[in-house]
């Protein structure tokens, strides 16, 4: 069977070298130095919508058409750091969970380019 596009590319990139594992265990330690390290996967899940709630102000404030408090506009960060910010949360909940984000992404990843995308 030939290969797809997808395949191709898909293929391509799992057999580079990844820092998604190096970035999952450098989070897991700077938590563990913050003493930030054991909260249960439900505490985990609430700090990620918080922080995604974030980002959407941010986003809102930046690179959006609808009008903000303009008093309260100094507490929103912007989109590239709240963004971070959702990452960090997310790889500490994957810890908390036990999941190799990598490894996730690779196994969803290979079953996502057998389907067929369309409107």
């Amino acid at each position: 069977m030939k290969e797809n596009r997808q395949e191709i590319v898909f293929n391509e990139f799992k057999n580079k070298s990844h820092i998604l594992n190096d970035l999952q265990t450098y989070v897991k330690t700077m938590l563990e130095l913050r003493n930030l390290k054991g909260n249960p996967p439900e505490l985990e899940m609430l700090m990620l919508t918080e922080e995604v709630g974030e980002l959407a102000k941010a986003i809102r404030k930046d690179y959006s058409s609808l009008k903000i408090d303009n008093a309260k506009a100094s507490n929103y960060g912007k989109a590239s750091s709240e963004i971070i910010d959702v990452l960090i949360v997310l790889l500490g909940l994957c810890n908390s969970l036990d999941i190799n984000l990598e490894q996730a992404f690779l196994e969803k990843e290979s079953e996502n380019i057998k389907r067929e995308w369309g409107k």
